[in-house]
Formats: C-alpha cells, structure tokens, sequence
C-alpha cells in the first residue's frame, strides 16, 4: 500500500519531533508522574506507607505553609513590581530619547543578571554584615547609626527584595527594549502631530502594543519570585528571623533535606507548580484578550 505524500511528510514531521518529545517525557512527565505517586506516601527511603491525600490535608493546615505562602506571594509581588516598572522606565527612556552611551548603560545594568547568582548573593551578605559591612559603614560615615539589615523581620525582607530588584532588572528593561523597540516610530510622530503629550502616548500606544512583552516578563518574574528566589532566601537569612524571610521553595527545601520528608516535599512542589501553572495560564488568556481580542 502506498503512502500519499502529506502523510509522509506527517511521519517525517513525527521524526523530528520525536527526540524533543522522548526528552520531555524521560526529564519532565515522568519525574511529573513518579513525585505526583510519591506524594500519596509517606515516610523515607524503603520504609514508604500509602496515606492517600493526607499530606495535601497536612500542608493546607500547616500555618508554616501559609507562612512560607504569604511571603512569597508578597516577595514577588512587590520585587516584581518594582523590577518590571523600573526596567519597562529605564527601557522606555533609552529607546524614546535616543540617550548617548546608552550601549554602555544597558550592559552595566544587565550585567548582575549573568553573574552567579551564589556568589553574588555571597557578596550582598557580606555587604549587609552590621559590624563590618560596607553599607552600613557608608551610613556611619556621615553620621548615621549602622542598620541590622538581617537582624529583623521587616528589614530582612526588604533586603532580600533589593537584592532580588538587583538581579532582574536589567532582564526586564533588555525584555522591554525588544518589545518597544518593535513599535513603528511612526505611531508617535502621528500621536505628535495630533497634539497628544509624552504621557499619552505612553499610555495610549506603548503600554497596549507591548502587552505580550508585559505577559511575558510577569510570568518570568512570577517563576523568579517562585524559584530562583531560593538562592537569596537561603544564602542571606536561611528563612529567618522568625521565618520571615522562608519562602516557599527554601520551606520544600528544608522539608525534602533537612526533615527528611521527600513525599511531603512532593506535595508542596506539586502545590507550587499548580500555582505557577494556574497563574500563567490566566495571564495568557488575559492577553489574548486585551491584545487580540479573543474570549
């Protein structure tokens, strides 16, 4: 029996994509499959006893839970916001005024986010250091006592927060600078020639054409609040003081290796990538709908 043409182009489409597929099935469906079944378990290594869904029952009534929940909810939020408005500023200001060395300002802004993160966070430690810290020796320089960056709930948090700005926004305004630089120029010399200000442009061109680069930075913030936040967490207060600073991947952390609880660490993960997934799904329908008009 012969085989007509488009399906042997079909099957040959199925040939290439095959070993992208087998890659996603062996390193994301499968660990999906096996930490999802683990999670119905609890206890460690051999000695694992089937409790159905009493680890999800133990996690939603856990207050550390909502604790760790809260905090990164808040963390991303407020990092995110302020990332993504400062670079989406910074970009916006590079590309509509055309400002010299800006070549120059973009790499050094840009800079932080291919540095490791470890050893960078390893350096904003020391810098946060009350007795030998450079931050705190530059306020005792001009007459200000030195702040215990890490030594309180509030204050921790906020540095944490900084450091995260620090990492992600040059990301964002590199992510920004695509996407307005992708605007017609022509847009705003008509707006111009109509009388409209600087704002209203703003408002009336740019911020609805760069929905999907909005979308897309959101949801990268949303994973760097979520995940790579661990990094800073860890490094600089180790969830402390009081847990105020014990985001959620640091608390799956401590669960898997330091309680030893991998099923319970399933769970959580699971919870967490429920969020992440839910959250992205709906900011992509919300541009859809803002941007193309569908739904």
């Amino acid at each position: 029996m012969s085989i007509s043409y488009g399906n042997r182009l079909a099957i040959r489409g199925y040939i290439f994509v095959l070993p992208a597929l087998a890659i996603m099935v062996a390193f994301v469906l499968a660990p999906f499959l096996v930490g999802l079944w683990q999670s119905l378990f609890t206890g460690f290594a051999q000695n694992l006893r089937y409790v159905g869904i009493q680890n999800y029952v133990a996690i939603f009534t856990s207050e550390r839970f909502w604790n760790s929940l809260v905090v990164t909810v808040v963390f991303t939020i407020v990092s995110s916001g302020l990332s993504g408005l400062v670079g989406f500023l910074a970009a916006n200001w590079l590309i509509r005024r055309g400002v010299r060395f800006g070549r120059l300002f973009t790499s050094l802004i840009f800079l932080p986010y291919v540095v490791t993160p470890a050893i960078a966070t390893l350096v904003w430690q020391y810098m946060f250091d009350r007795r030998f810290g450079i931050l705190n020796a530059i306020l005792n320089s001009v007459g200000i006592d030195g702040v215990a960056w890490l030594g309180t709930p509030v204050m921790a948090f906020l540095s944490l927060v900084a450091v995260q700005i620090w990492f992600t926004v040059g990301y964002n305004m590199v992510v920004f600078s695509s996407g307005l630089q992708a605007i017609p120029s022509d847009y705003y010399e008509s707006a111009a020639i109509d009388g409209a200000s600087e704002r209203q442009q703003t408002w009336q061109i740019t911020l609805p054409l760069i929905v999907p680069t909005l979308v897309l930075v959101l949801v990268l913030s949303l994973l760097a609040g979520f995940v790579n936040s661990f990094v800073i967490a860890q490094i600089l207060t180790n969830g402390g003081p009081f847990r105020a600073t014990e985001v959620l991947m640091l608390l799956i952390y401590k669960t898997a290796f330091e309680g030893f609880d991998i099923p319970k660490a399933n769970a959580l993960s699971l919870i967490m990538f429920s969020m992440l997934f839910t959250t992205s799904y709906y900011l992509q329908r919300w541009q859809d709908r803002v941007y193309y008009g569908l739904y």
